[in-house]
């Protein structure tokens, strides 16, 4: 196959859902099962701690308009609601983190703002509640969220809108039990949603045609479950739940897992998937139905489909796991659907293209036990790779070198977190340089998964161009390659901001093997940060590494092909 063209061919472009960037506000239409996102243009407070731990302090501000004096709730009502009685916000936060959080604070109001209830101006309304406030002498600086509770109007889409992350929340005073809700947007989660699939023979459990349903989760707070435990991939993001708590299944066997509510021990289980190069992981938990929780309507367990670091990923997927009774045209009937979505005992599920099965053997009120079956035979290796360099720019454009580095891999996924302490968490993008000889000649096929932005070129043939700003999205290009020389790889990636990921990986595309992470050995000693490419504009079509470090990549690579040759 040593003749063949290099013919280019993009084949597939996929979407993960969107993800919201940081400042942004949850809108939530509780009464509708709709959410969307928006820019905030508040009145800022001090930012709330990353990880919710410990006890925070709220000011809750009762709020009314000047087109509605009425004052339909008592301070002591509402402090007794959110603090004080048995099922409060407090004690189900306190439950929901094993004690880990407490929330306690104050009361105030009502404010008789100038303002109308409509528009729904809620920067407005909030700096005006501020400043009565401070005429009464009230420090709203000494608080770490501000809860804004105001009387209904129609001018408002909402029941709750909760800052992403951040400290301020406003709730229309039908919907203050949602308080919990938007307090986990403030914490940094995203709503937990459920994925509704078909394929061939109609109503799936996973395809490659999947909704992802808002608020499909009612098994967690996060999604349509009001108070109701979080899932454990949210108790580990939010430091609720150890890790180690969450098993992480390597080999085929039999597992025992403790109730969700339980207060220590094993309660989850983790099963890695990576289908096309995309990894989205399996968790598994067991609800009985203890305060706060919500059981399966009959004994079973529930598996979601997330990212497998939950610190850095975004949200998580319920899956149906008895998906013909799902379906319908409307969201409630899919929610509908999901009412029976765990897996029941003596029930299997298989994820034929992951090569895994789930087996629920027993479930009793203190442990479930589960046989997992994992097809471990590794996919023969497409290739080698070697002289990884990897120059950082503090820019979106790869104008501003920051550093020079040497991963093995390009698979990351960063979430809101800085790539590196020298590189910004936002704004940021990197140009990969390396060498490849594949095992054989043949057609290999090249993914990316990004978001945001990736360029991806083979020698000097641009062979995938995604450059725009966009959430996580699959993409691939074949190419026929000979396997008895080296091929250079570059790649350019730039992230605009909120959620940053990629993932460069290859296969043999004429056998069906297994998409891998493109992997680069024999890296070359770090380097200063003033030897970064200063090529100025992110649109650089160019290929070529500096003259001296493009020749050095090719003598290795040919030196090492020659080697592999003469054994």
């Amino acid at each position: 196959m040593r003749g063949l063209g290099c013919v280019v061919a993009v084949l597939i472009t996929g979407t993960v859902p969107a993800l919201a960037e940081r400042g942004t506000l949850a809108v939530d239409d509780f009464a509708h099962g709709r959410s969307h996102l928006i820019s905030s243009r508040l009145v800022r407070h001090r930012r709330a701690a990353t990880v919710p731990i410990g006890t925070r302090r709220i000011a809750v501000l009762l709020v009314n308009f000047a087109d509605d004096r009425s004052q339909p709730l008592a301070v002591d009502q509402v402090a007794a609601e959110m603090f004080e009685n048995a099922d409060s916000t407090n004690a189900f936060l306190q439950t929901q983190s094993a004690g880990r959080l407490s929330i306690a604070g104050d009361v105030f109001g009502y404010f008789e703002i100038a303002a109308p209830g409509a528009p729904c101006d809620t920067a407005l309304w909030a700096e005006q509640v501020n400043a009565l406030a401070a005429e009464r002498g009230i420090d709203l600086a000494g608080y770490e969220h501000l809860l804004y509770v105001h009387n209904d109007t129609g001018a408002c889409d909402y029941g709750g809108v909760g800052e992403l992350p951040g400290s301020i929340v406003f709730l229309q005073a039908s919907a203050r039990g949602a308080a919990a809700h938007e307090l986990g947007h403030n914490f940094g989660l995203l709503h937990a949603n459920a994925y509704v699939c078909q394929d061939a023979a109609g109503i799936a459990t996973l395809s490659a045609d999947c909704q992802s349903l808002e608020y499909g989760d009612q098994y967690s707070m996060m999604g349509g479950g009001a108070m109701h435990q979080l899932n454990h991939w949210e108790k580990v993001k939010l430091g609720w739940m150890d890790a180690a708590d969450i098993e992480t299944v390597t080999a085929s066997g039999t597992y025992t897992i403790a109730p969700a509510s339980a207060p220590s021990g094993r309660r989850g289980l983790h099963v890695h998937r990576m289908v096309d190069c995309v990894s989205r992981d399996y968790f598994v938990e067991y609800r009985t139905g203890a305060p706060f929780d919500t059981a399966a309507p009959a004994p079973g367990v529930l598996v979601r489909l997330a990212p497998g670091d939950p610190a850095v990923g975004s949200r998580s997927h319920l899956l149906d796991m008895t998906p013909a009774t799902g379906g319908g045209e409307t969201d409630h009937d899919r929610e509908l659907g999901l009412t029976d979505a765990a897996l029941a005992v003596g029930a299997t599920y298989l994820d034929p293209e992951a090569g895994v099965s789930f087996q629920l053997l027993a479930a009793t009120d203190d442990r479930a036990d589960i046989a997992i079956q994992i097809d471990d035979r590794a996919p023969p290796p497409a290739g080698e790779g070697w002289s990884p360099r990897v120059a950082w720019f503090a820019d979106p454009d790869l104008t501003v070198p920051a550093v020079i580095s040497s991963d093995p891999a390009l698979d990351f996924e960063w979430g809101t977190a800085a790539p590196r302490s020298d590189v910004p968490a936002d704004g940021f993008s990197l140009r990969f340089d390396g060498v490849i000889a594949p095992a054989a000649d043949d057609v290999y096929r090249f993914v990316t998964v990004s978001d945001d932005g990736v360029r991806l070129w083979i020698d000097d043939q641009l062979l995938i161009d995604d450059w725009q700003i966009q959430a996580a999205t699959r993409t691939a290009a074949d190419l026929a390659l000979e396997g008895t020389r080296a091929h250079r790889v570059r790649l350019e990636y730039f992230d605009h901001g909120g959620e940053a990921s990629l993932r460069l990986g290859w296969q043999r595309a004429s056998d069906g093997s297994a998409c891998q992470v493109m992997t680069f050995s024999a890296p070359p000693p770090e380097e200063p940060a003033r030897e970064a490419d200063p090529v100025a504009g992110g649109c650089s079509t160019s290929t070529r590494p500096p003259g001296l470090i493009a020749a050095l990549l090719l003598l290795v690579g040919l030196v090492l092909v020659a080697a592999r040759a003469a054994r």
